[in-house]
C-alpha cells in the first residue's frame, strides 16, 4: 500500500485583508510521487504549498485543531514539530529573491546545511554538489542579486537541494527560465527520486513529470486524477481558467 507522506484535512485560510484563499481543502500526497497542482491565478495553489511546512500561521478561518490538520510524515504541522518538518520539506518560493539573502551564492547554499549542524567539510561538499547539479559552477562567489532571474531560480533550487529534504514543494519552478534552462531543470527533477509537489502554470512540465494532478479553483480542490484524464476534460480546464 502506498504511504501517505502528506495529509491535508479541512484546511481553510484567510489573509489579513479578509481574502479567503483556502476553503475546506482535503489532499493526500503519496511518498515518491510527483504531484502537479494547477489552477488559475488566485486559486489558492501557493497558499496551500506554504502550509506544508508551517510558513503560514493558523488563523481563525481554520477549523478546530481536531478537524483541521496538516500532517507530514506522521507529524502534525504545529510549532513543536516545525524544526523536524522543515528539514523534511523544502519549499521553493514563487519569487526566488525571497529565498536569497547572503552576500555570496556559496553562503546562501551553505546556510541550510550549516543550520543543520553539519561539519564544514560536509557543508562544502553539499554546496559543490548543488552548484554542479544546477549548472551554477563558477558562480559561488557571486552576489545572488546580480544573477539573472532564471539563474536566481536555479540558485534558490540549489539552496533547497543542499539540505536534502524528503519532499520538494516547488512554486512555479520553470518561471523565468529560457527554453534550455527549462529543459535542464525538468531533466534534473525527473531524475530526483523524492516526493515532489509542483505548483505551476507550465502544463507541459506537468505532463512530463507528474503522475497525478490536482486542480484548484477559488480556494477549493475542484478535481484530481491522472494527467491524461484531467487534461482531456476540456470543460474542467475551461472552468478553472486553464484551457
Amino acid at each position: 500500500m502506498e504511504k501517505k507522506i502528506v495529509e491535508v484535512r479541512h484546511l481553510s485560510f484567510s489573509y489579513p485583508d479578509g481574502t479567503l484563499a483556502l476553503n475546506d481543502v482535503n489532499l493526500d500526497v503519496y511518498e515518491g510521487e510527483s504531484l502537479g497542482i494547477i489552477g488559475g491565478n488566485g486559486a489558492g495553489k501557493s497558499t496551500l504549498l506554504l502550509h506544508l511546512n508551517g510558513i503560514l500561521p493558523e488563523t481563525e478561518k481554520r477549523r478546530t485543531a481536531d478537524e483541521s490538520l496538516v500532517i507530514v510524515d506522521g507529524l502534525k504541522v504545529e510549532k513543536r514539530n516545525l524544526e523536524i518538518i522543515r528539514a523534511k520539506v523544502g519549499i521553493l518560493f514563487q519569487n526566488p529573491e525571497d529565498q536569497l539573502f547572503s552576500a555570496t551564492l556559496y553562503d546562501d547554499i551553505a546556510f541550510g546545511p550549516r543550520n543543520m549542524g553539519l561539519e564544514e567539510g560536509e557543508v562544502e561538499a553539499r554546496v559543490n554538489e548543488a552548484l554542479e547539479r544546477f549548472k551554477l559552477k563558477g558562480y559561488s562567489g557571486k552576489n545572488p542579486f546580480h544573477l539573472s532571474l532564471g539563474e536566481k531560480r536555479l540558485a534558490a533550487m540549489a539552496t533547497i537541494y543542499s539540505m536534502k529534504p524528503e519532499i520538494y514543494c516547488l512554486d512555479e519552478p520553470t518561471s523565468n527560465l529560457d527554453p534550455r534552462g527549462r529543459r535542464e531543470l525538468i531533466e534534473i527533477l525527473s531524475m530526483m527520486e523524492v516526493t515532489k509537489v509542483i505548483v505551476t502554470h507550465d502544463l507541459g512540465m506537468v505532463k512530463e513529470l507528474c503522475n497525478r494532478v490536482v486542480v484548484m479553483n477559488r480556494g477549493k480542490v475542484e478535481a484530481e486524477g491522472g494527467v491524461d484524464s484531467i487534461f482531456s476534460n476540456e470543460d474542467l480546464l475551461a472552468r478553472c481558467r486553464l484551457k
